[in-house]
């Protein structure tokens, strides 16, 4: 009885630690543009194709490769995709040129867009009710964790340590993930028969039914996904911030806000308190 305790408190810090480390990789880099353009000789520019080699990717391959685990499981899918997500972990950190750091973003979000959907497909199968609703609540803090987190990490990173070392431990902690799942995951019957023709078709139904939550929706994760990662670049072409700056301003105007938002204002930052 303890034993099987063990292993649900496992799988369940499996989950999140899996959607943490996705919400986390594409930010992440933002504040490292400098860094990997100098060590891998490029331009920033070049780099910042990474973010949005990576973006682009995971929204166009999910649409294809997520249904997958449909045919073949989702617990081996995951195990699977949450492996080769580390494998490119490593090769970002190993490889600096400009073509191996692209390629490797690229293959981050092929792998992110088979991981991501299903890690929050499975987590409604392998929980029953009750339980699962508490995992998924745990999953959502953990993912917006994440988009907090991603550019004041990858500052501190760059602060502190070379680049490379954030995607070392990325790496290290998705393949723990991957054989977390495999050994505590539970493979669950395949119920019905999967079709292209079918998931296309719901995927159009849904578009049409709220089209304008669809567009709301895309714009908001352009915008996000535009703004987080350069923030830090904004601030050192405007204003010399250091990076020890940013992160801290970072973490106070965060704070402040989570403040204000329960009426308990410590004006971390300049603004006025009302």
């Amino acid at each position: 009885m303890e034993s099987k305790k063990s292993g649900l408190l496992i799988l369940i810090n499996s989950f999140i630690i899996g959607i943490f480390l996705l919400g986390t990789d594409n930010l992440v880099i933002g504040p490292l543009v400098n860094q990997i353009s100098n060590d891998i000789h490029s331009s920033p520019e070049n780099v910042t194709l990474g973010i949005t080699l990576y973006s682009v990717a995971y929204g166009f391959f999910a649409l294809f490769l997520a249904p997958i685990s449909d045919i073949y499981g989702r617990k081996m899918i995951i195990v699977i995709s949450s492996f080769v997500f580390g494998l490119t972990c490593f090769g970002i950190s190993l490889f600096h040129d400009n073509t191996s750091f692209l390629l490797f973003r690229f293959l981050s979000g092929v792998s992110a867009a088979v991981l991501g959907p299903n890690l929050w497909a499975y987590v409604n199968e392998v929980f029953e009710k009750g339980k699962r609703e508490i995992v998924t609540s745990w999953m959502m803090s953990a993912f917006n964790l994440a988009t907090v987190l991603g550019v004041p990490i990858g500052l501190f990173v760059s602060g502190m340590f070379g680049w490379s070392d954030m995607f070392i431990v990325m790496g290290l902690l998705s393949i723990i993930v991957s054989l977390l799942f495999l050994i505590y995951g539970k493979q669950l019957s395949i119920k019905r028969i999967f079709t292209f023709k079918k998931h296309f078709s719901n995927i159009k139904e849904a578009l049409h039914l709220n089209w304008r939550l669809s567009l709301s929706m895309f714009f908001a994760s352009a915008s996000y996904l535009s703004v987080y990662p350069f923030i830090n670049l904004w601030l050192e072409e405007k204003g010399n911030w250091t990076i020890s700056a940013q992160t801290v301003v970072f973490f106070f105007n965060r704070a402040d806000r989570i403040c204000r938002k329960h009426n308990k204002c410590f004006c971390f930052t300049k603004s006025v308190c009302k």
